[in-house]
């Protein structure tokens, strides 16, 4: 494994644990001052006491004789003590006002009240209070005198217990997390690298960092084998696309081709078992109009009405009947009088599955074929009668040898020119033959041109 830098995480554990030892060790040595200041107080209190309470009895006695020389004197005793700073005897019978030092700052004083008695005869008698002020600058100021040491032996204390705390972090946790987080920002599916492996030797049972280090093995397992898994989902995803383009383009070709056969010169049109015309192209709309009313499909016999519809020679009923195929001729009159003629060739139209969903008809126009038959059938009905009237007149005719004039079936003599005229299409212009001219009039000079 790499070596990884020093993150951000070390330095951050560094800070805090220093941080808090410090203020840590302030607190404890604010607080340890504290309490050795109010001891020294106590012991300044307890001493202040004890000197007091050994002098209490003798003061008295002198008061009661009222030697106040000795009274001062031992009142200068006590302010020899350091901590003794004021004293003061007051509702004294025998000595009055007598008062060494100056009051104390408040902040600083002790004070204490001791009770002046003297015993007489048995019985105590009160001779006054004597009021003491002790100051304990000498204590707060022994403290603070301590102070730095204090602190500067806590401070040191603390800091090189933060750089061990420091150290076993940073080798027992913060490396092992570097290390883990450098190989899962580098772990991917395609990398051959081995599992994650900590520098330490492995406890048993796993500790938290085993654990931590085993799942993200665990991990970069399941992501492999996801990853495998993918890149095969992957390839058969490119296989099943370049199939369905492949099937997409032959379905594209085919609708193409469909598309230029459907919307061909034919007219041709799909209607469904309920006899609605369902799709037509432009052909079957030219001729026999769009098959729809109000956006609705029109049935095939309200589009081309024929004597076949709703009888059992309707095509439809045929094929519904088991027919592959049925053909028929129809017509339609056009708005100028005229017809026009088709056969109409009808097919089942069927699902992928074989299922009937109606039929798809096509229409061929046969009316030049069907003009051209009626017209030769009247050039035959035609040419068939004079041929009739040909062999009437090729036959034996009786015709006078004088007059010219031919006898019919029935007996009659008719005029030559009545008779053919009956008998065929010619017609007679008459006219007279130039030796007729010259035999009837003699005396015209008439020439004829030949030819």
């Amino acid at each position: 494994m790499p070596e990884v830098r020093q993150k951000k995480i070390s330095k951050l554990i560094l800070a805090l644990t220093v941080t808090s030892g410090l203020l840590l060790t302030v607190c404890t040595s604010l607080f340890s001052l504290y309490f050795e200041y109010q001891r020294d107080v106590h012991l300044v209190e307890r001493e202040i006491d004890r000197v007091i309470r050994s002098s209490l009895i003798s003061l008295g006695k002198n008061l009661w004789e009222g030697d106040e020389e000795h009274v001062l004197l031992q009142l200068e005793s006590l302010m020899s003590v350091p901590t003794i700073r004021y004293l003061k005897i007051d509702n004294s019978d025998q000595i009055s006002g007598v008062t060494l030092g100056s009051p104390v700052n408040q902040r600083e004083a002790i004070a204490s009240s001791f009770p002046l008695s003297y015993t007489h005869n048995g019985q105590d008698i009160q001779l006054g209070v004597l009021y003491l002020q002790g100051s304990t600058l000498n204590a707060r100021n022994e403290a603070l005198h301590h102070l730095p040491a204090i602190i500067l032996t806590q401070a040191t204390t603390v800091f090189l217990v933060s750089l061990l705390v420091y150290f076993l972090v940073h080798k027992l946790v913060i490396r092992h997390l570097a290390t883990m987080s450098f190989f899962v920002r580098h772990m991917h599916p395609s990398n051959t690298n081995g599992p994650l492996q900590l520098s330490r030797q492995a406890s048993e049972p796993p500790d938290e960092l085993d654990e931590v280090a085993n799942a993200i093995n665990e991990l970069r397992n399941n992501l492999q084998e996801s990853y495998a898994e993918l890149q095969a989902t992957n390839e058969n995803l490119k296989n099943d696309i370049a199939e369905r383009k492949l099937i997409e383009e032959q379905l594209r070709t085919a609708k193409t081709t469909l598309e230029n056969v459907f919307d061909s010169i034919i007219p041709l049109c799909i209607t469904d078992t309920n006899h609605r015309i369902t799709q037509s192209n432009h052909s079957y709309n030219t001729v026999f109009g769009k098959p729809n009313r109000n956006g609705s499909p029109m049935k095939c016999y309200e589009s081309r009405p024929g004597d076949q519809c709703r009888t059992t020679e309707c095509p439809l009923y045929k094929i519904q009947s088991g027919a592959r195929e049925v053909a028929y001729e129809t017509n339609k009159q056009e708005s100028d009088g005229s017809r026009k003629y088709f056969v109409i060739h009808s097919r089942p139209f069927i699902d992928e599955s074989g299922n009937l969903l109606g039929s798809i008809s096509s229409f061929h126009d046969i009316t030049a074929r069907r003009s051209a038959e009626e017209a030769r059938e009247k050039t035959v009905a035609e040419l068939q009668k004079a041929l009739a009237k040909v062999k009437l007149l090729s036959g034996f005719l009786p015709i006078c040898a004088s007059c010219k004039k031919i006898r019919d079936d029935k007996g009659y003599w008719n005029q030559i020119e009545e008779y053919i005229h009956a008998h065929s299409e010619a017609e007679f212009s008459h006219g007279i033959c130039p030796d007729c001219v010259k035999k009837m009039y003699p005396d015209l000079n008439i020439e004829f041109k030949k030819g």
